[in-house]
């Protein structure tokens, strides 16, 4: 199960690495339980980008547990790690909340990808410890192990929510779906709604796909 969990996030970050066409979007996807076909777990993302954009895939093991990590290697977030699974089969991908203003994006700490890839080893084990979600900036996470998958909204001013399933469908794309937090969206970008339309399903009937 290990196996397929690392073999799935693999290539999720291989495709981030993939030229794309110019769209600067991100698309969080995960399934679990009866929604994969063998009842473990899927996740995955999706990054549109400029294609001339290079990444980095890393095996860090300095401190804590070892993890496999996607590092820009030619912008300014050189040091942030776009996604990556740990040696317990923990993983989690980020994207960014494109409908807060910049300057509200860039408030709050940062590093919180690499801290729970290198501290815990299951999704239950992050969510014990939820709070460490108040102190980053606001983004949005999909977290999945071998059993269960989640995701989290961070608003603005260290405000979180969490989703999690151990059998079922979760995704996000760049703007905030809970209802408490809809008025942080500032400005919704099309993109961003049309495929958080198409991954609800309510532009199609959801149909899941193994690629492995």
């Amino acid at each position: 199960m290990h196996r397929r969990i690392l073999s799935a996030t693999l290539y999720a970050i291989l495709l981030l690495l993939a030229p794309v066409t110019y769209l600067t979007a991100c698309t969080l996807w995960a399934a679990a339980g009866a929604r994969t076909s063998d009842g473990g777990t899927l996740i995955a993302k999706n990054r549109d980008k400029d294609p001339s954009q290079h990444g980095e895939l890393r095996i860090v093991t300095r401190k804590g547990r070892r993890f496999l990590g996607l590092y820009y290697t030619d912008t300014d977030e050189r040091r942030s790690i776009a996604g990556g699974i740990n040696d317990r089969g923990l993983c989690i991908l980020g994207a960014s909340a494109g409908s807060v203003p910049r300057e509200e994006r860039n408030k709050g700490g940062r590093g919180l990808s690499k801290h729970i890839l290198t501290s815990f080893g299951s999704v239950d084990a992050v969510l014990k410890n939820q709070k460490i979600f108040a102190g980053t900036h606001p983004v949005f996470y999909i977290i999945g192990d071998r059993l269960k998958i989640a995701t989290v909204e961070v608003a603005p001013g260290g405000k979180f929510r969490v989703r999690s399933t151990d059998n079922g469908i979760l995704y996000h794309t760049n703007h905030y779906l809970d209802e408490k937090f809809l008025r942080a969206n500032d400005k919704i970008g099309t993109s961003s709604l049309v495929r958080n339309r198409g991954k609800s399903g309510k532009s199609g009937s959801h149909h899941i796909i193994s690629f492995i």
